[in-house]
This record gives C-alpha cells, sequence and structure tokens, in this order.
C-alpha cells in the first residue's frame, strides 16, 4: 500500500516537473518537493489524503509548514527549549495553535 501511494505521489510531482520544463527557464522545485514529501508522510502515516500537490487543503499545508518552522527556530534559539517559556511566547502560540489544526484534521478524517 505505501508503495503505491509513494508512486502515485511521485509521478504526479514528475508530471508536474516536465510541465515546467522547457529547458530554458529556471524554476525553483522545493515547493513542489515540499508538497510531494507533506502528501506521502501525512498519507504513509495517516492515511489522509490532503494532495498538496494539486493545492488543496492549503490550511493544513501551511500548519505543517508552521509547524516545521516553528521548531527550526526553538532549535535555534537556546531560551526557547525550555517548555514553559516557549509556550509563553507567541511563537509557542502559533506553534501549538497549528498542532491542534493537524491533529483535528487528522482525527475528523480517520473518524470518517
Amino acid at each position: 500500500m505505501v508503495c503505491r501511494e509513494f508512486s502515485q505521489n511521485s509521478d504526479n510531482l514528475s508530471n508536474k516537473l516536465k510541465a515546467l520544463a522547457d529547458g530554458i527557464t529556471v524554476h525553483d522545485i522545493a515547493p513542489y518537493l515540499i508538497r510531494c514529501t507533506l502528501d506521502v508522510i501525512i498519507q504513509t502515516s495517516s492515511r489522509l489524503y490532503i494532495n498538496a500537490q494539486n493545492g488543496n487543503d492549503e490550511s493544513t499545508l501551511n500548519n505543517v509548514t508552521t509547524i516545521v518552522n516553528t521548531t527550526s527556530v526553538r532549535l535555534m534559539k537556546p531560551w526557547l527549549l525550555s517548555d514553559w517559556i516557549f509556550n509563553a511566547t507567541e511563537l509557542g502560540k502559533k506553534y501549538d495553535k497549528a498542532v491542534k489544526c493537524v491533529h483535528d484534521k487528522i482525527v475528523d478524517e480517520e473518524g470518517e
């Protein structure tokens, strides 16, 4: 099952990149890779199909991006490693909100 999902997402990514390729123009492929990776990870871990590569479910994509970016910032600032300090900051509140939204999305989809 996982191989099929990975293959489908890889094919989708490949088709999107082929559509961009003209042999002349330079493109930033990072957003495409991020969306494909998100689709694979979410589908594999939770059986949730957000179809991020096709622009669906932007809120989940934004929330996952917030979680990743916030984690990176937190690791670079040692004073934020303390949970009680981190949770008291605006960054901590933003992180908690993003985690709750992703969690609720997964629970809602699994319940259907």
